[in-house]
């Protein structure tokens, strides 16, 4: 049985793992759909940086 910790960091992991999953989704598909070099490195920076503050959710 979980105890409340254990219940709060499964939760925050599943929202986690979730909110990734579709940041991953949304930045393969803007690439995708852009021709623009300059956009793209735009969106690589803040998609990585978003990537960056999930992973170090995750060490919680």
């Amino acid at each position: 049985m979980f105890n409340g910790k254990d219940k709060e960091k499964n939760i925050r992991r599943n929202y986690i793992n979730k909110k990734e999953e579709n940041l991953k989704k949304l930045y393969l598909n803007i690439l995708n759909n852009s021709n623009d070099g300059t956009l793209k490195e735009e969106l690589y920076e803040i998609f990585k940086d978003e990537l960056d503050i999930i992973n170090s959710n995750n060490l919680i």
